[in-house]
């Protein structure tokens, strides 16, 4: 700022000092002797027109500043180098036309989660003033926040990048972030607008222009300094085992090139990781976990032979190609001439050379779901290997998947979201998986620790509590029959219902829900806890399941955790939380306690919901059902039926009370795949001896409302365990035990008419079609984990109260963390240490950890399903004639805009997101009106579906 300016602002008064910087700013001996003005102290002189120019520009900044605030720290003029930077403002900002740069950033697809359901708050949250690096498509920018807002329902944050336009990145775009880099009313004085629009908006834009070029400067020295430091890291970081993957975080880098790094190093470590991506790979969760995944040796050193082959024009890979140009059509004949048969393999007469043998390594290698914001060390080999194969035919994403299928290095059934090495699941065929065998090892060791012994020891790292440390304050339920609902083929089974009439209280019940007790069992400092604190959470695929813990566990003959699945009838341990429910649903009293549960019995949900008088298929089949109903009724006594009505009725209770309190639920319908016949569980993953597939898996494909899901046994099921977490949370608040909670706020809806507009839409248990609302949502829902007892709006429950999940504690890690606290409360004086096993930071630092894996999983989950679904209508396609059959399945579809229309860099065209409600799934359409509004329906007809790390189904309109 001019040094006018400055003494303006603190002095508006003191013109004389003023005054007195007039004659300093010329160097007066430059001026002729006939066109000096003398003075009377000094011989200093300056030319009279010069003289009262700069006393009337200095009056002009007096009285300026004698109306501004006491803090205004602007300056009207510019000089020299701003001069400069208003001119680059100037270029860069021209109203609504954008760089090339821009446009290539905005319309290439981004990371962002295509889901349109709440956003987590646990993700990282940028404030206004944040200097942040964006990367996409390895497009790097730098620049300053200066607002955020919804677009689409997605956070956008309003950024003035280093070339002065102003770009909207999204949460996911954002990798790297110096939090109040520039003065908050600075950032504010930019303003929100594209371009400049008041010399203040252009001045305080040249001023963060400054400061973001001499940033990016130092950046520069400190990125050179680290890539100097950094020349042998890899070595450090790598995994003992060649063809292992290392996990390390950014802190840690950060330590090996200074003993204390500050943010500044971290950047320039950061830069240097993500630009050597054939070392380092930026995990799912980055933003948040700073974790960077070391690639192994051996992938490094294939990545370099295919290299070196690309530059040999007629060696490895042109004999491969050659090779696979003969084994496809062969391979192809025998998968269609077979489909209808089941599930098979066999060895093939052709032989891999273990130059070909590198060669399918590398393609299944690079077959994952990459990060746009990071480049891709296989994409030029990979490019190069399929342009040998189908020469002159563009390469499109789903060609690797569908070349390693046709020369059978892929079982044309593989689930590709499931081999990410990001999500690092065991992917050796389950009957000979190394790791399992490892996990049932620990297991049984740890039930042989809990034998007699003459000799006491400390107990070690894999070695269970030897006696029941609930033991002595244990509640004995008695005969009170509890029912545990779940899928007939559920192994897991965590929890059961119970429920106790109040003679003195007829409108009310106790409903008692008795969680299986882990906790009762494995200590934290266990083996097995700690794999479970890495893993997280159990996963169910289509075709596999990775438990949480071994199946040891849940089985065993008298100490099984399982409820229900034990092979004794002695009594099972549980927590239970127990809850008094009036007539309108309020929650009156809990209790939680130590149980011991006596009478179990184990029921599906068809089976309740045909007791309750609930229909038992509530879902459509678009392409014929194939699986004729299988319910065995259960033959209750009537005292147990009416226990489940009675379940019911409370459960009921619980759903209308959030219906009057105006709860909105936006939701849409849900595909299910069933198997009939799966997958040979000897086949799984990467197939590198020549094998020939025949056959394929049979499913069948159902759709379901979300509301009709939400019903019935489920809706019973739900509710009592929602309870459960609202009475988990109010426990650890009363005894001060740091426990970790779910929030979520309501969605922010823009009501173009009366609220009781969307209101009347709504089902009897909240729920509206997402599709008839989308329109009218601003931006998501934000959801998260919180150490306080935030209001969770979806559940209905009241700010204070708080969520607190613990009925999973046998499927998802953080339930068992609460477990472990809870015990320490119910022991009271009894309990071995004065505090509870966690404290609050390390609370927070398990949920972060947990919810950043969580996520990557969900979006793993989500892909393998949208797999699943696509290749069961492409199959049935294929074996119907085509897309478009007439009167068929997918002659008739309909489809709902998600959003408005959008412009597609890469085609030229136009597309939009979309839901298919009869098929339960989102699609692109291709080619749309530009002008249709969101929440549009268009008659379409299916054009393409392809296949591979990301699966999408094309439709067309159909007129």
């Amino acid at each position: 700022m001019h040094k006018r300016a400055i003494l303006a602002c603190k002095s508006p008064h003191d013109t004389q000092s003023l005054l007195g910087l007039v004659s300093r700013r010329f160097n007066h001996a430059s001026y002729p002797q006939d066109q000096r003005i003398p003075s009377s102290k000094t011989r200093l002189a300056v030319s009279r027109k010069a003289y009262d120019k700069v006393k009337k520009d200095t009056l002009k900044i007096i009285n300026r500043a004698m109306f501004q605030p006491p803090d205004f720290n602007d300056t009207p003029t510019l000089r020299g180098k701003e001069k400069t930077l208003a001119a680059i403002l100037k270029v860069n900002s021209p109203g609504d036309r954008k760089s090339l740069e821009q446009e290539a950033f905005e319309n290439v697809e981004s990371d962002e989660d295509e889901e349109l359901g709440g956003t987590d708050d646990s993700d990282a949250s940028y404030p206004p003033a944040t200097f942040i690096e964006t990367r996409r498509s390895l497009i790097t920018g730098h620049g300053v926040i200066l607002g955020e807002q919804f677009v689409e329902r997605r956070k956008k944050y309003i950024t003035l990048m280093n070339t002065g336009e102003v770009w909207d990145p999204g949460r996911q775009d954002v990798l790297f972030a110096f939090p109040n880099f520039i003065p908050l009313d600075l950032a504010e004085r930019c303003g929100l607008e594209r371009s400049a629009v008041t010399p203040i908006q252009t001045n305080a834009r040249v001023e963060v222009l400054r400061r973001l070029r001499d940033m990016e400067r130092k950046a520069e020295v400190t990125h050179n300094i680290v890539s100097l430091k950094s020349v042998n890291i890899y070595q450090q970081l790598k995994s003992p085992d060649p063809d292992a993957w290392n996990t390390v975080t950014l802190p840690e880098v950060a330590r090996l090139i200074s003993s204390k790094p500050d943010e500044m190093t971290h950047f320039g470590v950061h830069k240097y990781v993500m630009s050597n991506s054939i070392y380092f790979v930026a995990d799912q969760s980055y933003q948040t976990n700073r974790i960077i995944n070391v690639r192994p040796q051996s992938h490094i050193q294939n990545i370099n032979q295919i290299k070196k082959w690309m530059r040999i024009p007629d060696g490895p890979i042109q004999s491969f190609a050659a090779k696979v140009k003969e084994i496809t059509p062969k391979n192809q004949q025998t998968q269609d001439a077979t489909r209808a048969e089941l599930p098979s393999y066999a060895p093939a007469t052709h032989v891999w050379t273990d130059t070909d043998r590198a060669i399918l390594k590398f393609l299944h290698n690079s077959l994952r779901q990459t990060r746009t914001n990071q480049s891709d060390p296989y994409s030029l080999g990979l490019s190069y290997i399929l342009k040998q194969i189908a020469p002159g035919k563009p390469v499109e994403s789903s060609d690797l998947y569908e070349t390693l299928v046709n020369i059978g290095a892929l079982a044309p059934w593989q689930d590709l979201a499931c081999l990410d090495p990001a999500i690092a699941l065991d992917i050796e065929p389950q009957p000979t998986s190394s790791w399992i065998q490892k996990q049932e090892a620990i297991a049984t060791k740890g039930f042989a620790s809990m034998a007699p012994s003459e000799t006491e020891s400390p107990p070690g790292p894999e070695d269970f509590h030897r006696t029941d440390p609930l033991e002595p304050v244990r509640h004995d339920f008695g005969d009170l029959p509890v029912f545990v609902i779940d899928d007939a083929s559920a192994q897991e089974l965590d929890d059961g219902l119970s429920i106790e009439r109040i003679p003195s209280e007829p409108d009310n019940f106790w409903v008692h829900v008795h969680v299986a007790d882990p906790a009762s069992l494995i200590p934290p400092t266990h083996i097995l806890a700690k794999e479970a604190s890495t893993h997280t959470i159990s996963i169910y695929l289509t075709h596999r399941t990775w438990p949480l813990f071994p199946k040891t566990l849940m089985s065993h003959p008298t100490l099984g955790l399982s409820l229900g699945r034990k092979t004794d009838k002695s009594p099972l341990r549980v927590l239970t939380f127990s809850g008094k429910v009036d007539a309108s649903g309020q929650l009156l009293d809990y209790k939680v306690r130590a149980g011991i549960i006596n009478n179990v019995n184990v029921i599906t949900y068809d089976q309740v919901n045909e007791i309750i008088g609930h229909s038992t298929d509530l879902s459509w089949y678009p392409f014929g059902r194939k699986i004729p109903s299988r319910l065995k009724s259960a033959n209750l006594p009537d005292s147990y039926v009416k226990d489940l009505l009675n379940l019911q009725e409370v459960a009921r209770r619980l759903m209308t009370k959030r219906y009057k309190d105006g709860i909105i639920l936006a939701a849409k319908n849900v595909a299910f795949l069933e198997p009939i016949v799966g997958p040979p569980p000897e086949i799984f993953g990467p197939v590198y001896e020549p094998k020939t597939f025949r056959g394929f898996p049979t499913f069948q494909y159902s759709v379901m409302t979300a509301s009709d899901q939400d019903s019935g046994s489920q809706l019973m099921v739900a509710e009592s365990m929602k309870l459960a977490c609202r009475i988990a949370s109010r426990f650890c608040t009363e005894h001060n035990l740091p426990a970790m909670r779910r929030f979520s706020d309501p969605l922010s809806v823009s009501f173009s008419g009366d609220i009781q507009d969307i209101l009347d839409m709504r089902t009897p248990n909240c729920i509206v079609p997402l599709h008839r609302i989308l329109d009218r949502i601003q931006s998501p829902a934000k959801s998260g984990y919180s150490m306080e007892p935030r209001a969770h709006y979806p559940l209905g429950v009241a700010d204070g109260e708080g969520y607190t999940r613990v009925t999973s504690p046998l499927r998802r890690y953080i339930d068992l963390v609460v477990h472990w606290q809870i015990h320490h409360a119910l022991l009271g004086s009894k309990a071995s240490k004065p505090s509870p096993p966690f404290n609050a930071e390390e609370i927070w630092a398990i949920t972060k950890t947990a919810s950043a894996h969580e996520q990557g999983i969900s979006i793993m989950e989500r892909v393998h399903l949208r797999f699943w679904h696509l290749m069961f209508i492409k199959r049935w396609a294929q074996e119907h004639g085509n897309f478009d059959t007439p009167n068929a399945p997918l002659g008739n579809l309909k489809v709902f805009t998600l959003s408005v229309v959008n412009a597609n860099y890469r085609t030229g065209g136009f597309q939009v997101q979309v839901d298919c409600p009869y098929l339960g799934i989102y699609g692109m359409l291709e080619n749309p009106n530009p002008d249709l509004p969101c929440g549009s329906e268009v008659e379409v007809r299916i054009r393409d579906i392809v296949l591979g790390p990301r699966p999408q189904v094309y439709f067309i309109p159909k007129n």
